[in-house]
């Protein structure tokens, strides 16, 4: 079965309808019809990857592409020497 989704929301009918607009990303799968249609892999990542663009995609507003995450700074603990420490 062919099911079909723009940035990440699954669409209904024929894909050959659908026009595509600046930034949106159309994924087309062949999948069962209970199977999950997720958003692709790499496909925010290959954008930035296009020669033509300078590297700077213009996402559509609904993009999952620009979704901000954010990940917690490593911190480090100091010990005085001789001394030992554990992580429980």
């Amino acid at each position: 079965m062919i099911r079909w989704a723009v940035d990440g929301v699954e669409k209904h009918g024929n894909p050959a309808d659908y026009r595509q607009k600046d930034g949106a990303t159309l994924a087309i799968s062949f999948l069962p019809k209970n199977a999950a249609l997720t958003f692709p892999p790499g496909a925010c990542s290959a954008l930035t990857a296009i020669s033509d663009i300078n590297g700077q995609p213009d996402f559509d507003a609904h993009s999952p592409c620009l979704t901000t995450t954010t990940t917690a700074a490593p911190t480090t603990t100091t010990a005085a020497p001789g001394t030992t420490t554990s992580t429980p």
